[in-house]
């Protein structure tokens, strides 16, 4: 039977030197071991979809991908691969704010656990959180 892999891998919360990953099951997820890799070396195997990396290195860029596992070994093809960048060096990234405030082109927010770098010049607005207005957010 071939496995599926999980999707939708992303980063809910970062700080200087951890990340908490989370992902949404296999659709065949019955009796299904997670096994989570970081830079391509695997550093955990769990049944559950979340997974927190410590001890990391401030402002550090990760590169994580996740594949199902089942009783007999077999390996589904892996989910997509999540960069997520540590907090640190000075320059944390600020949580997104939605009250008249000017951001500029490249600019980074913390939105939800994600960060997002502004594509267009503009001033916020509730209408225009980083989820909505996708023409002038980008998930990092």
């Amino acid at each position: 039977m071939e496995l599926h892999p999980p999707y939708h891998l992303h980063a809910t919360d970062v700080t200087d030197t951890q990340i908490k990953l989370a992902w949404m099951p296999a659709s065949d997820s019955v009796d299904v071991q997670y096994v989570v890799f970081r830079d391509g070396l695997e550093i955990s195997r769990r049944s559950e979809t979340t997974f927190t990396d410590s001890s990391l290195t401030p402002d550090t860029e990760y590169r994580y991908f996740i594949a199902s596992t089942d009783a007999s070994g077999e390996f589904s093809v892996p989910s997509d691969v999540a960069s997520v960048r540590t907090n640190g060096g000075g320059h944390a990234v600020p949580e997104w704010d939605s009250n008249s405030t000017s951001y500029e082109v490249g600019d980074a927010v913390l939105y939800r656990g994600n960060i997002y770098h502004c594509l267009q010049r503009h001033t916020s607005n509730v209408s225009w959180a980083p989820t909505a207005a996708v023409t002038l957010w980008k998930r990092a």
